[in-house]
């Protein structure tokens, strides 16, 4: 299987938020990334993918899932 990397715009556009957010959420351990040898962050489309699914709530439980 292809592992599909993504940049952080695309990410952004994907979960409704801007790159800078992405990246930081990056920085920070909250969704995963890999850190190519040049400094560069990259997002593996499938492992974002499930990430997301461990992140979604249900309408009323409240709260962030990304941000928290």
């Amino acid at each position: 299987m292809e592992t599909t990397l993504l940049l952080d715009s695309q990410i952004a556009e994907l979960l409704c938020l801007s790159p800078r957010q992405v990246l930081r959420l990056a920085k920070r351990g909250k969704i995963p990334h890999i850190v190519l040898p040049n400094g560069e962050i990259r997002f593996d489309f499938q492992d974002v993918k499930t990430w997301l699914k461990t992140c979604t709530r249900l309408p009323g439980e409240g709260g962030n899932a990304i941000e928290e």
